[in-house]
Parts: structure tokens; sequence; C-alpha cells
């Protein structure tokens, strides 16, 4: 999309209501809240953009304020390096939840209003998670409602910023910011969330790591998003290496994406999806060393090679320490490295998951995680296909510490060509 200069038209308002009803005879509310997403904020424009805090939305439940929490990132050291813990967070990203202030299980609805004003970032979604118990069984159920940037009304002549064609939030000024009265991360976001127990595919011959999208039942229980109508989401794909793969090399075809520079189309867009990363998550009890641990589109954006690709290696913390300090990268961001024909950036080892993020993947683009198979759950669980995903299909190889200093990771050469997939 072709960029404009900036308007000076103040940045578009929204306000919408999602409303949820129960039949007091069969069941009653358990509990909720709602969790706030910001993708991909702008900033200032940098690779450290994302470190800008945005203005979260005003949220009310049956007409009654709500308790805000900074769930990700906290204003504290501590809670942000939580956030690579288990399923984790995406670095780039900032979340917010918010919880009612009147016990939920007094009402048979609740009218949750989200208001405020659009923000620059790639992406941004409200979903409100709630449980409700059947009363004659005592049944527990996990559901969700979710509204994502493009669906919210605004009364903007222009139209939401999020829609094809429409002036982009990047064509307005900056929104106002507005001081809020945060609470800081009262729950740990690993512990109450988690991945299908650990299924490692990996092809003992050449090192090739599988990956995986959330099956059914995960997709109900952890606090994930983008759930399809199949019942799985679309906005994941994981996958484990074994602990003898110290050093990994992943390829991915990178796809279009809404913030691919410090440039971003001032009218919106056909996506591939909005926004996408890869994220190397550490297991919860092993205290994080580095302070970073995600790659975002826009990174991977500055190096894609001739025919499309990106590389992201993962390495032993150590290592990876060695190379900030030899590079002095700034203190979020993760090294460069030149390994052969490759480049890349590193992250630390995966000794959790690898996790891809789409934000809005199209649901005709090849590569979303929508045209992989909806499995019920974990034990059904079966890796992606090229047959399912095509060239975006993405391609993770591991390997032994000293054979990566001895030019290989798997059946990856660091002199020769990509191996072709068996």
């Amino acid at each position: 999309m072709e960029n404009t200069m900036l308007s000076a038209e103040e940045m578009p308002s929204f306000n919408n209501t999602l409303s949820i009803h129960v039949d007091w005879s069969v069941e009653r509310f358990e509990y909720m809240y709602v969790v706030a997403r910001f993708y991909a904020p702008f900033g200032d424009g940098s690779y450290s953009g994302w470190q800008e805090p945005v203005t979260p939305p005003a949220i009310t439940v049956n007409g009654i304020d709500t308790t805000i929490e900074n769930w990700f990132p906290g204003t504290d050291s501590t809670s942000y390096l939580m956030g690579q813990q288990g399923p984790g967070f995406d670095q780039h990203a900032q979340y917010f939840r918010y919880y009612p202030a009147q016990k939920v299980a007094l009402y048979d609805h609740l009218d949750i209003n989200v208001s405020g004003q659009f923000q620059k970032a790639g992406y941004f979604s409200v979903v409100c998670y709630y449980e409700t118990v059947v009363k004659e069984t005592g049944a527990l159920i996990d559901q969700q409602m979710e509204l994502i940037d493009s669906e919210m009304t605004t009364t903007s002549a222009n139209g939401n910023p999020y829609v094809i064609n429409n002036p982009s939030v990047f064509y307005y000024a900056d929104p106002e910011k507005k001081t809020l009265n945060l609470t800081e991360m009262s729950v740990p976001p690993a512990t109450e969330r988690s991945l299908p127990v650990h299924k490692v595919v990996v092809n003992e011959d050449t090192g090739a790591i599988s990956f995986f999208r959330l099956d059914k039942d995960a997709s109900d229980s952890v606090v994930a998003d983008e759930v399809a109508t199949d019942g799985c989401s679309k906005g994941y794909l994981f996958s484990y290496k074994t602990p003898e793969q110290r050093a990994c090399i992943l390829r991915i075809k990178v796809p279009q994406t809404f913030v691919e520079s410090d440039s971003p189309d001032t009218t919106f867009g056909y996506y591939q999806t909005r926004e996408f990363s890869i994220g190397a998550n550490v297991e919860e009890l092993v205290p994080p060393v580095l302070n970073f641990w995600t790659v975002s589109s826009r990174m991977l954006h500055d190096y894609i090679d001739e025919d499309g690709y990106a590389y992201v290696f993962f390495a032993p913390n150590e290592f990876v320490k060695t190379m900030v300090e030899e590079q002095q990268t700034p203190e979020m961001q993760p090294p460069l490295m030149t390994w052969g024909n490759y480049t890349g950036f590193v992250l630390g080892e995966p000794t959790f998951a690898t996790i891809l993020r789409y934000r809005v993947p199209s649901d005709i683009w090849l590569g979303s995680p929508i045209n992989g198979v909806c499995y019920p759950n974990a034990d059904a669980l079966e890796p992606v296909t090229a047959e399912e995903l095509g060239d975006y299909l993405p391609e993770m190889y591991g390997d032994t510490f000293e054979n990566f200093l001895n030019g290989k990771i798997g059946a990856v050469n660091k002199d020769s060509t990509w191996p072709v997939a068996e």
C-alpha cells in the first residue's frame, strides 16, 4: 500500500458491548475476566518501539468499572522476564487483564462494554474468558468470546482503521496518552496455562523438529485466542526439541504483515497475517537468563533472503550472552549471527517450546495454521505438514552444540543449500 503524509486528524475511538447470557435453571457463571492484547505496538518505529506503553481500553461489566491488571509486561524486571516461562507471552506485545468488581455468579447476564481510542499497533483484540457450572452435574465449562480490532464499531467518518482500504492507525495523529490505575500482575503467566503434553517428534537421522497446531482441548483450556470455527486456535504453532539438541536453526517463509518496517501502510491493506513472531520459551522452574526471547515479523523482514525466507538460531544461553557482549546489542534485543550461508537473530535455548504466533491469519492464505488438522486432544496430535501449509511450513533442525560449532545442525550444513525436507 502507498504511504501518505501523516494526517492531523484525531485517532478514531471505538465503543462495543459483548453480551453473555446463561439460563439460571441450567447453569450459572463461575468466574470471568477479560484480556486486551496489543501486538507490535509501534512506539517510535524502532526495534524497541514496542516498549512504549499503549493506553488500554476502558471496560465495564454491567455498568461497573473493572480492576485493570498490567498482565504483561509489568513495570518491574521480574515480571517481564517471567514472560518467557512456559507458554508465556510475546515479548513485543502488551497484555492487560480486567476483573469485575462484583461476583458474576449473581447475574444471569454479563454486558461487557469496551471503549477507548485505537492505538498505533499491528493488532488489538479483547477476549472475555468465562466459566459456567452446570447445576445438575457440577461440570465446569470454559468458554470465550472474542472481539478483534477490525470488528469494533467507530463513529469515525473514515471508518474502522483496521478495515481494508480505510485509513489505517498510521494515517492519524498519535492517540491521547492516558494514565490509568493499573495493578501489577497477581498470577505468574505460566502457572495457569499449559501447552499439550510434550509430544516430541524429531527425525533421528536429520534432526528435523516437527510443529503442531493447538488441539481442541488445549484451545478450550489454555488462555488462547483466535479459536477458529473448527474448535482449534488458528493463532499458534509450537514444537518441542530433544534435550540433546542444544543448537537449532529455523527457516520460515516470511508472511506479509501490517508492521513490516518503520513506515507502515497509512491505508490498511490485505495481509497474509497481521503479525507473526517466533518465541524461545523456557521451562517454568528455571530462572530466565536472557532479556529477550522473541523475534518479530518486523525483525524477520529485515533479513529475508532472495527466496523470501528468514532464519532464527537457538543456542545455549552462555553462548548467546557472549554474542550480546561482543556486539553490544540493546538490552532486550537478540544478537545477529552469520553462519556460513545463513544469517539471522539468535535466541536462547527453547527448553520449554518454540512458539510461533499468528495474529488474524487470513483464511485464504496457505500458511495459516487453520489449514492444519484440528485434533481433539493431545493424544491425537500429529505434526502440521507441507501438504497443509505449503512453502510456509516452518522447518527446524537441531543438533549438539559441538556439531553446530563444526558447521552442522542436523541436515543443515552452514556452507550448503537448505536441505530438501523428507
